[in-house]
């Protein structure tokens, strides 16, 4: 089974929102930009190209944080200028800066629990 990356990224301004991504079939179910590892790439290879099919971002310094066996999740702090540069992309779902809530109650919300407490903003 080939494992999972995503990014993780809260807002430069607003620590309170986060970069999340909709379903391509509900653009009202938000998750973290990710998917699989293709065959030929590294994780960190996976995580950029993910977040660039998704966002329009191309992170350049990914930090690793956490690994449940199956996802592993990057952390990335975008600039200013960079977050005027995410926009939809053509055949992925949309983007927007989306709260707490909204990630744990979306597809994923287990494993966001989980990596809200990785980073001490459970409630």
């Amino acid at each position: 089974m080939r494992k999972n990356v995503c990014v993780f990224m809260n807002h430069p301004k607003y620590s309170d929102l986060f970069l999340g991504v909709s379903l391509k079939k509900d653009r009202n179910s938000f998750g973290l930009p990710g998917g699989k590892i293709e065959p030929a790439e590294n994780y960190w290879k996976a995580a950029r190209r993910e977040c660039w099919e998704e966002t329009g971002l191309r992170p350049s310094k990914l930090k690793k944080f956490y690994d449940d066996g199956l996802t592993i999740t990057f952390y990335y702090s975008p600039s200013a200028l960079e977050i005027q540069k995410i926009e939809n992309q053509p055949n992925e779902g949309c983007v927007g800066w989306i709260t707490k809530d909204r990630l744990l109650n979306g597809p994923y919300g287990a494993y966001n629990a989980e990596l809200f407490k990785k980073i001490k903003l459970e409630e």
